[in-house]
């Protein structure tokens, strides 16, 4: 008798043709019993093949995982998705050298940021974001943050394409009070690959290189 792992019964009891994927360790084999009479004739696949159940590891890690000031004693953690998580634990170190890891939430696998708040502007924090299903988890890179004791500067506005020709383009927006610098992220249409991670000491940034018939998101913080 064969038996079905799927169904867990016996395919020599049924009178029909039945097909079934038979595992032996982590090799699976497939084979046909045809009942003609009462005779079982019993076919074998030959090329035997792995079964690999992609449900079966653990998470990836977090992408573009980042911190941004608030306000005072403030932050914003966020990070892209991930594949098969199914929860999120956000930890914390004060510290960032030489404490310990505290558990600051365990959040839902579709949850992508996390306000942190009560944060001292004279100790530098360190972050992580654990990616866990039932398999394991996967951690995150670690991220130090030195808390701002005054309110972060104001976003740029006014972002203005002003030429643009077959592979590139030239962007500028209001100049922001007291920025020392300005981060450039331009990111594919999805948001999930960036193409180009600037700092830059003028409003203004030229892009090249860019592919004919694409669309860009384009990031810009004080």
């Amino acid at each position: 008798a064969f038996t079905d792992w799927a169904t867990n019964t016996t395919l020599s009891s049924v009178d029909a043709t039945e097909d079934s994927d038979l595992t032996v360790g982590t090799i699976s084999t497939h084979i046909t019993v045809n009942h003609i009479g009462s005779t079982n004739q019993v076919f074998i696949d030959h090329n035997p093949r792995v079964l690999v159940h992609p449900t079966a590891f653990k998470p990836t890690q977090v992408r573009n995982f980042s911190i941004q000031a608030t306000v005072a004693g403030q932050a914003t953690l966020s990070w892209m998705a991930t594949t098969s998580t199914l929860s999120f634990q956000l930890w914390s170190k004060v510290p960032a050298s030489s404490g310990t890891w505290n558990l600051l939430a365990t959040l839902d696998g579709t949850v992508r940021e996390y306000s942190v708040s009560g944060l001292n502007p004279n100790q530098t924090v360190a972050f992580r974001v654990d990616a866990t299903n039932n398999y394991g988890t996967t951690p995150s890179v670690v991220l130090s943050f030195q808390p701002s004791g005054t309110a972060p500067l104001a976003p740029p506005k006014t972002l203005t394409v002003v030429s643009v020709s077959r592979d590139t383009a030239t962007v500028v927006w209001d100049a922001v009070t007291d920025a020392l610098q300005y981060r450039v992220m331009l990111l594919n249409r999805t948001g999930n690959s960036v193409v180009t991670d600037l700092m830059l000491p003028v409003p203004s940034v030229t892009f090249s290189n860019l592919q004919l018939g694409d669309s860009y998101i384009l990031n810009v913080s004080a």
